[in-house]
């Protein structure tokens, strides 16, 4: 139920970023219609970032994946096995977080 719930924030998330960068890189009007986009194989995702001109999203069992358009992902080595649950970016840093006091920097 947890992994569910998860699930859930992550879709958000994605989904609130999303939004937030299309106010920004769009006309008025942007984010009244979308389009399904597939992981390629990563169902459970937490939380998703933009930044630098890259999308960043982390998930279960370390997974990151990148893309420079929200569209095609490719999958990252993370170093850990840890869930990851959040990721941010700032000050030139992608910053993630998860379960087992895990925290993980990529500039």
């Amino acid at each position: 139920m947890v992994r569910n719930k998860l699930s859930q924030l992550g879709a958000f998330l994605l989904l609130a970023v999303l939004l937030s960068v299309s106010a920004f890189s769009r006309p008025s009007g942007a984010g009244t219609s979308w389009t399904v986009r597939r992981s390629g194989g990563f169902p459970h995702l937490n939380g998703v970032t933009y930044g630098n001109g890259i999308f960043v999203a982390v998930g279960l069992n370390g997974t990151i994946l990148t893309s420079p358009d929200g569209v095609k992902w490719t999958k990252r080595v993370s170093g850990t096995e840890n869930n990851l649950v959040g990721v941010t970016y700032g000050n030139g840093t992608f910053v993630a977080v998860g379960d087992g006091e895990t925290i993980l920097t990529s500039p």
